[in-house]
């Protein structure tokens, strides 16, 4: 899929030039602290399925292939 460049790792890369998801992705990839983020941006991720909820460590990038994906599609703008 990530060698294939499907259609959904397009999308992911124009989700995040939204704002509201850089704001959340871009601290969580570089492992620092979120900071005052609105609880709607945080549903928003999650309802995007970018983001997931874990009981013991919060917020987290929801699956491997977008923790490898996200931060390539981050410095490329």
């Amino acid at each position: 899929m990530i060698q294939r460049q499907d259609t959904h790792l397009d999308s992911l890369a124009e989700r995040l030039r939204d704002p509201r998801v850089r704001s959340i992705i871009e601290p969580m990839m570089a492992g620092r602290n979120l900071g005052n983020v609105p609880p709607d941006d945080i549903q928003y991720v999650l309802d995007l399925g970018l983001c997931r909820l874990d009981e013991r460590d919060g917020l987290m990038i929801a699956n491997p292939i977008y923790r490898d994906v996200l931060p390539k599609a981050l410095t490329r703008g």
